[in-house]
């Protein structure tokens, strides 16, 4: 019996926050940062103990994900692409990250990400990988720009090689992309290379305020409230949201509330759209109305009835 099983699935995705399900045993959750008509997709393809990524999404997003416990993601970041995870920047880099611990990702742009995601117990780890925290990097070597390029190559094509070769890109594909995936992973025992992804105060500050947005009323709570709950001032709440997410406290907290009504209307119910929009700080109807249809091209109205 060949040792390594292997299934593709692609899934297509019209909504963000329906997206945030694509991938099984993952937590995770999606706030739309551009207006426009959504379009999105997550490629798995399941090798056993190694499970090949492709997600992308064409509007940029703040993405809150956390792997399944139990498992590590092993993810390739090129120079010169546009993202930010925990508020710093990664281009060049290869990430590690530990199962069950959230990682925070900012893209401006149409985001692609494509990952590994493996189970643990199926590799050899460093002893000491994670012991400066659940999330490390490492610049980028020659070995992780080939374990890249095979990846895409299996993902370009996965398709064809299941459909008409099965066994022998089971056989052939699985047993090098293991081999690959160690030999980058040994590099993470190299002394002194392997660099933590610390939660720095930029972070804790926009993490604090995401906290105090779940907890609180949403009806009352303005940027000056923010900041008081938080013990810093206005201007530091700017500066902290600038540096890890690229826009403003003010625009944030609109986009949230917006994020917030949308996922409610999502479950359906029969609450009056007049209260639902009072209760997420939206005082003025007209106005909350331009600002739902401006980011997900439809009417709050139109949104729950289809």
């Amino acid at each position: 019996m060949n040792r390594y099983a292997t299934s593709l699935s692609i899934t297509t995705f019209l909504d963000a926050t329906l997206q945030e399900t694509g991938l099984p045993g993952w937590h995770q959750r999606y706030m739309r940062t551009v207006a426009g008509d959504f379009e999105g997709s997550v490629t798995r393809i399941d090798f056993g103990p190694v499970v090949l990524i492709d997600e992308r999404m064409n509007l940029g997003v703040i993405q809150w994900s956390a792997p399944p416990p139990g498992t590590l993601v092993l993810g390739f970041l090129p120079d010169g692409e546009n993202w930010r995870m925990n508020g710093v920047p990664v281009g060049g880099k290869a990430l590690l990250q530990r199962g069950g611990a959230e990682i925070m990702v900012n893209s401006q742009q149409g985001t692609r990400g494509v990952v590994v995601q493996i189970e643990s117990a199926a590799f050899l780890l460093p002893e000491r990988l994670f012991h400066r925290g659940p999330i490390v990097t490492l610049p980028m070597t020659a070995a992780m720009d080939d374990a890249a390029r095979l990846i895409e190559t299996i993902l370009v094509s996965a398709a064809g090689n299941i459909r008409f070769s099965p066994s022998e890109f089971r056989r052939t594909m699985g047993e090098i992309l293991i081999a690959k995936i160690q030999s980058v992973l040994d590099q993470f025992d190299e002394p002194g290379r392997a660099m933590p992804l610390s939660a720095d105060q930029v972070l804790r500050i926009v993490e604090n305020a995401e906290r105090i947005f779940r907890t609180r009323e949403a009806d009352d709570l303005t940027v000056a409230l923010m900041a008081e709950a938080l013990h810093i001032s206005q201007r530091e709440l700017r500066e902290a949201f600038a540096t890890a997410l690229g826009t403003t406290p003010r625009e944030w907290l609109l986009l949230r509330k917006l994020d917030a009504v949308h996922r409610q209307l999502l479950k359906g119910g029969n609450q009056p759209l007049t209260r639902l929009a009072l209760d997420h700080g939206f005082g003025h109807l007209g106005r909350f109305a331009a600002y739902y249809e401006r980011l997900f091209g439809c009417l709050p109205s139109a949104e729950r009835s289809l």
